[in-house]
């Protein structure tokens, strides 16, 4: 009895090693026809299994330069492996053009990974969004927006900008001649030009408000500047990580402050005349159903609040760090700081502030700003 017990346990032991193994065997096969493109693929470097070319981007070589010598082995069109995600990258002026010029509604959808359908709520945004009837409704409504709350109407823009001044030099006159860091003087001012047209009200200069919003971006950067593991290696979205949890706790804090944003203009808009981008927003849906429209599911709260947290959150950044490279370019070139004083004295001059009408006779102005852009893209 004791040697037929015995017997079954082998059987069973052994019974179960080739299940393990055939189970394996079926999930490397899985993987592997994966990772293998199809026949018409552009050619590119062999990545490792799983982690792709991934490697090469952990290096102290940037991105297009590694590009670059990938471009000169397999010609401007190749592919990489970043994890489990197939990418085509394209060099050289002509075929970038033809891409995205040419072949623009071809190439207008944006990559889905796990990170963008969390930050944009299933991809309700435009930033990220697929190229659909609703998101070319959104992108339609907010460059409307534009058009109406800026850029159609110089002196409205105008305006819009100079009436952030005061704000801005009283809290510079604050300083007094104590060096400090003007990033968060600068960021008040482009936080509260877009508040004045997404929510049609301004923040306190260095104030509560700009600090919640600077915090929120910057701990965005941090943490999914680069994506989560599971937007290259799929299966890591069902393993818990801190990653994931703070990407998806900063999306809460940002969706309750825009929530709050919209329950006040919930209670307070009377369907006139917008004066922000949300009473724009809100007049469009309630237009839409009392038209009796079947595209009510285009303009949702949430597809709201994500077309409203686009242009106030991404259109922050790259203003901000623009002008924090200019203020910190121009001190260390003060000769060039000297002689764009000197144009703005002699176009301008001290009796009035600048406008856009003045911006063909401000040649050395303009270009200094193009080279601080470039300066800034290139670092």
């Amino acid at each position: 009895m004791l040697g037929l017990a015995e017997s079954s346990g082998v059987v069973a032991n052994s019974t179960s090693l080739v299940l393990v193994s055939a189970a394996t065997a079926l999930v490397g096969l899985w993987v592997w026809s994966q990772q293998k493109p199809r026949k018409d693929f552009p050619p590119g470097p062999k990545g490792w299994p799983l982690i792709g070319n991934i490697l090469e981007f952990m290096s102290d070589s940037p991105p297009h330069i590694i590009f670059l010598e990938h471009a000169k082995k397999y010609g401007d069109i190749f592919s990489i492996r970043i994890g489990q995600r197939w990418t085509v990258v394209l060099n050289g002026v002509t075929v970038i053009k033809e891409a995205l010029l040419k072949k623009g509604i071809e190439f207008a959808n944006r990559p889905s990974t796990y990170s963008t359908d969390i930050i944009t709520e299933g991809g309700k945004d435009i930033s990220f969004g697929q190229f659909t009837p609703t998101w070319k409704l959104h992108r339609k409504l907010v460059y409307s927006a534009f058009r109406t709350l800026a850029t159609g109407n110089n002196e409205r823009f105008e305006n819009l900008v100079y009436s952030i001044l005061p704000g801005l030099t009283k809290h510079l006159e604050s300083k007094g001649s104590e060096p400090f860091n003007p990033k968060p003087t600068l960021a008040s001012s482009i936080y509260n030009i877009l508040a004045t047209m997404c929510f049609g009200k301004q923040f306190e200069f260095d104030g509560p408000e700009v600090k919640f919003w600077m915090r929120l971006s910057q701990e965005g950067i941090e943490v999914g500047g680069n994506g989560l593991a599971a937007d290259y290696i799929p299966f890591m979205k069902y393993i818990p990580t801190p990653a994931v949890a703070k990407v998806k706790s900063l999306l809460k804090e940002s969706s309750d402050a825009i929530n709050r944003e919209l329950e006040e203009h919930h209670a307070s808009y009377d369907g006139g005349e917008p004066k922000d981008l949300i009473e724009m927003l809100l007049q469009v849906r309630q237009e839409m159903e009392d038209e009796g429209s079947e595209d009510m599911t285009m303009i949702t709260e949430t597809h709201i609040r994500q077309t409203v947290a686009n242009i106030f959150s991404a259109g922050t950044d790259t203003s901000i760090f623009t002008m924090h490279w200019s203020v910190g370019l121009l001190v260390q070139f003060p000769e060039v700081q000297a002689k764009v004083a000197a144009e703005l004295d002699k176009v301008v001059g001290r009796d009035r502030l600048p406008s856009l009408n003045d911006r063909n006779n401000l040649p050395y102005t303009a270009a200094t700003l193009y080279e601080v852009m470039r300066w800034l893209h290139n670092s």
